[in-house]
């Protein structure tokens, strides 16, 4: 039965999203009997296209899945001269530069559960004048964002995206829900023993020296080089990405950067230079960014007083994997709550105003985004700090699905 005319819901990068959602699969544009529950990405067929789908179906078996994500559920390619253009218009990204359909793209259409209007930061900022009720949504809905990243965890995904926008906040079931995973990953593969290092020990170079480093990186670099653009989109600045992301961003999406060749000074002082981002300057004190600044430095800078090859500090980096997306989290969740309360967070007149409780919790987050590599937490255990800091105790794994369902309410106080 069909229901209302699909209309334009967002623009991204490659496509547009549209709701209720369309069944394009078929060759025309018509509702799909459960199109309220849905919405349709079209967006151009890029490469990552299959990690999306087979992410997607891994989600998919997770326990509770839909109590926490909103995966791709069904896609197909599709011929966009099918498609009807009153439509098509309303996405710039899939017009040519006449503002006319594009036909000489692949498009695939990608229908995913639909989860709500309001991204977390949205929602949160409509509670700005009720502080209580702020308090209170902002700590349970962060405590179950944790509960969806350590399920990822568990199979290895890194979701590398999230951010405010991939984080929806579902008011029927009364929890935030992770969407978009066209960036996600599964890391299993850069796990390989196959990129262990070939530095001994001591960290000298075997018999033969810079020779023998050069040719045996040869042996494995065009595989890993492969696997590095694979699994790091970019090596641009990306607000939410920690410094480990950037790096092995480099790393993978550099041409100048080898796997086996010696780290330079001047290399690390220059990849340093683009990381902080105005996102991090919004969270942070001057103070704050100073001190960081000079940790990253020293930090990075020591694999080149060391001698280490850009393959030593992949080795390294990649171990930190299931920290990342509890980075993203933290910026995201420090943001969300400057946004709502519309002023500086690091403010004498802020501290003053928010409860003892909330400060700490501030404080917490501020530290993962601060945080050396190496001192990063687990999103298991920025959980369990969060719940020592408002007396939470923990809940029943086995009645997870209903905890914060019933635990959060309007009128509860944790402070």
């Amino acid at each position: 039965m069909q229901t209302k005319t699909p209309e334009f819901l967002a623009k991204g990068t490659y496509g547009c999203v549209f709701y209720p959602s369309i069944n394009a699969c078929s060759g025309k544009i018509e509702n799909d009997l459960d199109s309220d529950h849905y919405i349709t990405k079209i967006q151009k067929y890029l490469p990552t296209q299959y990690d999306e789908i087979v992410i997607g179906q891994t989600v998919q078996t997770l326990p509770l899945y839909d109590h926490y994500f909103a995966p791709v559920v069904k896609s197909c390619k599709i011929n966009t001269v099918h498609m009807d253009y009153n439509l098509v218009r309303t996405c710039a990204t899939i017009q040519n530069e006449l503002g006319e359909l594009n036909t000489t793209s692949a498009y695939v259409s990608n229908k995913i559960r639909y989860v709500g209007k309001n991204h977390i930061s949205k929602y949160l900022q409509r509670l700005k004048t009720t502080p209580q009720k702020l308090y209170s949504k902002l700590i349970n809905t962060h405590l179950h964002l944790l509960d969806a990243l350590q399920l990822l965890d568990s199979e290895d995904i890194v979701h590398f995206d999230i951010k405010p926008q991939n984080v929806m906040y579902d008011e029927i079931q009364d929890v935030p829900i992770i969407i978009d995973f066209g960036l996600s990953r599964t890391i299993t593969p850069l796990l390989s023993p196959s990129f262990s290092p070939i530095r001994n020990n001591d960290d000298e170079a075997p018999e033969g020296g810079q020779r023998y480093l050069e040719q045996s990186g040869e042996q494995f670099s065009k595989e890993f080089e492969k696997l590095m653009r694979h699994t790091f989109v970019s090596y641009d600045t990306y607000d939410y990405w920690c410094i480990d992301i950037y790096i092995l961003s480099n790393i993978g999406s550099t041409t100048y950067l080898k796997p086996y060749q010696i780290v330079s000074a001047g290399q690390i002082k220059t990849i340093l230079r683009g990381f902080i981002t105005p996102n991090v300057l919004a969270v942070l004190s001057g103070d704050e960014v100073h001190h960081f600044k000079k940790r990253i430095a020293d930090y990075f800078l020591s694999f080149a007083q060391e001698n280490k090859t850009w393959m030593d500090v992949f080795r390294v980096l990649i171990q930190n994997y299931k920290k990342w997306d509890n980075y993203s989290a933290a910026m995201t969740y420090l943001y969300s709550y400057m946004k709502a309360k519309s002023t500086e967070l690091t403010t004498e007149k802020s501290n003053i105003r928010e409860p003892v409780e909330i400060q700490q919790y501030l404080s917490l987050l501020k530290n993962i985004v601060i945080a050396m590599p190496y001192e990063r937490p687990l999103a298991q255990e920025t959980q369990k700090s969060i719940r020592e800091i408002f007396g939470y105790s923990e809940p029943e794994r086995e009645s997870e699905d209903e905890s914060y369902a019933t635990e959060s309410t309007d009128d509860d106080v944790f402070y």
